[in-house]
């Protein structure tokens, strides 16, 4: 699309008068913004999407409770699954919830990829070669002291993930991680990482928090967040990376600051 000027608005120009032509380049760009909203939404009421379908609100109050389940259902083909959640016991501080789907498609995919990620550490307690994610270094970080470890021992340990005990170890190796990460090497932090994620598994593999770890969501996330930024601090390549995002950067002084 060209604006009136004859400029290519697809392309960056670079111009010694970023003034001029500020108020068409500000109204091309408040037209195309709108279009891409207006497109998306439409899109998504086609593929009737979640956040554009009826509520439970719409439903008269004043029918049976019986009439409001039905009218809930034939709205929403997974009204029972939505009510469920909305009324459980979880609460708004519950942060590891799966997304609900409404295409029968993405339902089943959605299932298949929860179904392997809720497996990951069963699978684990018995073998680690069977953690896809486990990196090959892993015989560098002593037994005595390797997170990864020390999870493995766990779920062998406890097979049922309502055993008071297991969350209490799950707590334990939290914390031990959170406190002492600062002060683990390469591997070991690798190692720390990949039994964090392993523990977020086991936490979305339970459905809910429970009574002897009751903060597991907002503690094992943390405790991730810290071992990733401790991982890209000491030992990823920030210029390489920053390399990658400088034509953009340099782009902005020359276009998108004068808008």
């Amino acid at each position: 699309m060209v604006y009136p000027g004859g400029i290519d608005l697809d392309f960056i120009t670079i111009t010694n008068t970023p003034a001029e032509g500020r108020e068409s380049r500000r109204k091309y760009v408040h037209r195309r913004v709108m279009h891409n909203y207006h497109k998306r939404r439409r899109m998504r009421r086609c593929n009737n999407d979640t956040c554009f379908a009826k509520t439970s609100s719409t439903i008269d109050a004043s029918l049976p409770q019986s009439s409001v389940d039905q009218a809930e259902e034939s709205i929403h083909p997974l009204g029972p699954v939505i009510r469920s959640i909305h009324g459980s016991s979880f609460g708004p501080t519950c942060l590891l919830l799966p997304k609900i789907w409404v295409t029968t498609g993405n339902i089943r995919t959605s299932q298949t990829i929860m179904q392997f990620l809720r497996s990951c550490p069963r699978r684990s307690g018995q073998d680690l070669a069977n953690v896809p994610f486990v990196h090959q270094r892993i015989g560098l970080v002593a037994d005595a002291n390797n997170p990864l470890r020390a999870c493995q021992s766990l779920f062998r340990k406890h097979t049922s993930t309502n055993d008071e005990a297991l969350w209490t170890g799950v707590h334990e190796i939290q914390e031990e991680i959170y406190i002492k990460c600062a002060t683990f090497d390469k591997w070991k932090l690798l190692a720390a990482s990949q039994a964090m994620i392993l523990l977020v598994l086991l936490r979305l593999r339970h459905g809910s928090n429970h009574d002897a770890f009751p903060a597991a969501d907002i503690a094992l996330l943390y405790s991730l967040q810290r071992v990733f930024v401790l991982l890209r601090d000491r030992f990823c390549d920030r210029e390489a990376l920053l390399s990658g995002i400088e034509p953009f950067m340099a782009g902005k002084h020359g276009s998108f600051e004068n808008l």
